[in-house]
């Protein structure tokens, strides 16, 4: 019979079989297993606002990628970094901008008020402020070190210790703005203030601001509310109040310290008034406090 003449192939096919079964569970079993992940770094990460999703919504379908966590101030022990990301090409779109306020310039040794970095990317009309002096946690009295730390030398540029602190915690920053209580007070005045988009008066406002020192946490508070009553002003304007800005700029030397480029200023100024119904600021590392205004 035929059936007969095939029974010598019968253990030829029985083991490749289970050679193939076997060999097709061994496939399986590696594509189940998770990739191998780099190490974690100490460093702070950098924020990348492209890949940023707002804080109040989770992001949107159209950007997979894993979003990086907003930075930390009060994660110990970073290891010392320079002013510049990881990422050239994240440095290049993005503008960190540090915000220090002060009580008065003219004094030789200023004492410190506020520090905040402003994140945003020219020609997008969201700004990420975080507080790093005061701030919602301070286990190791780093805002009483930054205070301590804080003067200017005789350029007038924000000592090397000072600076080098703020590296020490993982901050980079493409560029500074020193202002006093004098030039808070015409910022408030000339973004919206005194009746005009809002009932804030600029000189009252400053005066009402809690020592930062006697009491951080309120001092905190007061501060970011002002800031977001600020942003509000500006999403209220349009591209006729160009003409601000320039006016600000004359509180430079006396009451203004920054090493911006006015001129680059000027035309995101521009370009932030054209799209000023859309201006955002967002709070992301007061979102989950009672410090969020």
């Amino acid at each position: 019979m035929k059936i007969k003449s095939y029974l010598p192939f019968l253990p030829f096919f029985v083991v490749f079989l289970l050679v193939g079964y076997w060999t097709g569970h061994q496939i399986a079993v590696s594509a189940g297993e998770p990739t191998p992940t780099e190490p974690a770094t100490r460093r702070m990460p950098v924020v990348d606002l492209d890949h940023l999703s707002p804080t109040s919504s989770p992001p949107a379908k159209s950007e997979p990628e894993i979003l990086p966590p907003i930075p930390s101030l009060t994660t110990p022990a970073q290891t010392p970094v320079q002013t510049t990301p990881d990422s050239p090409q994240i440095a290049a779109r993005q503008r960190n901008l540090l915000v220090i306020g002060v009580d008065e310039l003219g004094l030789p040794r200023p004492d410190l008020q506020s520090v905040w970095l402003v994140i945003y990317i020219p020609g997008q009309p969201r700004y990420m402020l975080l507080p790093v002096f005061p701030s919602q946690s301070d286990p190791d009295d780093f805002g009483q070190h930054l205070a301590h730390l804080f003067q200017l030398d005789q350029t007038k540029t924000p000592g090397a210790e000072f600076l080098l602190a703020l590296e020490e915690k993982g901050l980079w920053w493409t560029g500074y703005l020193i202002l006093d209580q004098v030039a808070l007070i015409d910022v408030v005045e000339f973004l919206g203030g005194a009746g005009e988009y809002s009932a804030l008066d600029g000189a009252s406002t400053v005066a009402n601001l809690p020592n930062v020192l006697a009491d951080p946490q309120q001092a905190l508070a007061s501060q970011a509310k002002l800031f977001d009553e600020l942003c509000q002003n500006v999403a209220r304007m349009s591209g006729d109040d160009h003409w601000r800005l320039p006016y600000l700029f004359g509180m430079i030397p006396d009451h203004a310290i920054s090493n911006l480029d006015l001129v680059q200023v000027s035309a995101e100024w521009q370009d932030l008034l054209d799209h000023a119904s859309e201006v955002v600021c967002e709070f992301p590392s007061l979102s989950q406090t009672n410090l969020h205004p």
